[in-house]
């Protein structure tokens, strides 16, 4: 490895016409930008939903008896008023199903299978995701990024959470073109346009108040297809520079008004993750991890194991392309070129690959709650693996064998809840539940929707 000291950022850089490949087409949306494109005014717009549905069903397991707590219920401030709130006995958690082609999103109970649908202006982007808390899903279109507010979600109180349940709802929208990257860290969501080369910012804590706010942009020089990161008050980013290409070359650290504390190289940067003790990303030739200390920023890059394999998409080399973080925020996990798993640990500067054997899904890989990491083969197994070896420990037939590559064909996904794993099945319109259980996987059940099903996530009350 290497290690690179973060210096300032001097000079501006001009970009000529950003080329939108066909890795980030599938996982971001398509378009192409142009790099002279004007400055976008960012505006919020309310958005009612016309979905209606029934209050939730209460829970029968309780988390605690509230007629033995000491404390005056009557008393706590953050306890939601809105009349259509109901307190639950426990948590809910909900899989939040987009439509691969269709304006719609679907909110799966998991307990009981139950769904509520949402009508959305239109099909939202593989780059949709689940705000930090759970609650909030952040879904990209064209031109513009959906919060809805999945109606789940839980309070501390004391030594315990309450839990509440209501109508899900969209609060509104934030504009921008191209949005790609929506990542949520540390209680501040920031949504990344690729058309403008900068991120909209906006709270959690207004949004539980049930208002779209941008709070502040952050800029980079111009557009590009890149990211913005929360990390404490400051942000890792993409910095677009007058040789790039496709991607850019350079990552840095940047206040909220775009100002650079530190840059560091990383050729052909795609693929970010906020690990326990700093951040990193995945670039051409290896991974580079950025920390903090005493006010000093430096970058360590870790250079990929040499294999032989090559990029499933046709660009080089074996490479990474997303990162994928385990609940500790300890080890990253990614495919790596076509059959190999990449397994990190950014504080021990360590890096393996380990060879599959069979291709990897591009959105195959992630990690059990137990630490295993889960990799879809194209075979359509799944395999539980253990990360400090490479060795598999389990293996399931989930689906029939499958090819990828086409960008008119939906991704198989991977989310995790619990010892619970859920996977789309585009092919058959459907999301299959797994559970993993020591060194054991099994097939639980199926939920069908109306649709071809593009992008999974969860929400956690």
């Amino acid at each position: 490895m290497r290690h690179q000291t973060g210096t300032r950022f001097r000079s501006p850089f001009i970009l000529g016409l950003l080329l939108i490949f066909a890795l980030v087409l599938a996982a971001c949306g398509e378009g192409t930008t142009d790099a002279e494109t004007e400055e976008t005014t960012t505006t919020t717009t309310v958005v009612q939903t016309t979905t209606t549905t029934s209050a939730p069903e209460e829970e029968e397991d309780h988390d605690h008896d509230h007629e033995d707590d000491e404390h005056d219920h009557e008393e706590e401030s953050d306890k939601p008023s809105d009349d259509e709130v109901m307190e639950l006995d426990g948590p809910r958690s909900l899989l939040v199903v987009g439509a691969f082609d269709l304006p719609v999103v679907d909110l799966i109970d998991i307990a009981d299978g139950s769904v509520i649908s949402i009508d959305l202006e239109s099909p939202a982007a593989l780059s949709s995701s689940i705000t930090e808390s759970g609650r909030f899903l952040l879904a990209g279109h064209g031109e513009s990024v959906t919060i809805l507010d999945t109606g789940v979600w839980s309070e501390p109180h004391g030594d315990h959470f309450h839990h509440y349940a209501k109508d899900p709802t969209i609060l509104g929208s934030v504009e921008g073109p191209m949005p790609t990257h929506l990542i949520s860290h540390g209680g501040v969501s920031a949504l990344y346009f690729d058309g403008t080369g900068s991120a909209q910012l906006i709270d959690e804590e207004a949004l539980e108040s049930g208002e779209v706010t941008v709070i502040a942009e952050v800029p980079t020089s111009a557009p590009h297809h890149g990211f913005a990161l929360p990390t404490h008050d400051e942000f890792f980013v993409t910095v677009p520079t007058a040789d790039m290409e496709q991607l850019p070359n350079v990552v840095g650290i940047s206040d909220a008004d775009g100002e650079l504390a530190a840059e560091f190289d990383c050729p052909a940067t795609h693929g970010e993750a906020s690990v326990a003790d700093g951040v990193a990303a995945g670039c051409t030739d290896g991974v580079i991890y950025v920390t903090e200390a005493d006010g000093t920023w430096t970058g360590t890059y870790l250079p990929y194991p040499e294999v032989v394999d090559e990029d499933p998409f046709g660009f080089g080399p074996a490479r990474a392309w997303l990162l994928n973080v385990d609940s500790d925020a300890d080890l990253i996990a990614a495919p790596h070129g076509g059959q190999h798993l990449l397994i990190v640990d950014p504080a021990a500067e360590s890096m393996e690959s380990f060879d599959m054997g069979t291709r990897i899904a591009t959105l195959g890989v992630a990690f059990a709650e137990d630490g295993h990491v889960l990799v879809l083969t194209i075979d359509g197994v799944l395999h539980l693996v253990e990360p400090d070896d490479g060795s598999v420990v389990s293996s399931l037939e989930v689906m029939a064998p499958f090819e990828e590559g086409d960008p008119a064909q939906a991704f198989k996904q991977l989310a995790v809840t619990g010892d619970h794993i859920y996977l789309t099945d585009p092919d058959n319109g459907q999301i299959i539940e797994m559970e993993v259980g020591g060194d054991t996987l099994t097939m639980e059940r199926t939920f069908a929707v109306d649709f071809t099903p593009g992008f999974l996530t969860i929400a956690n009350g």
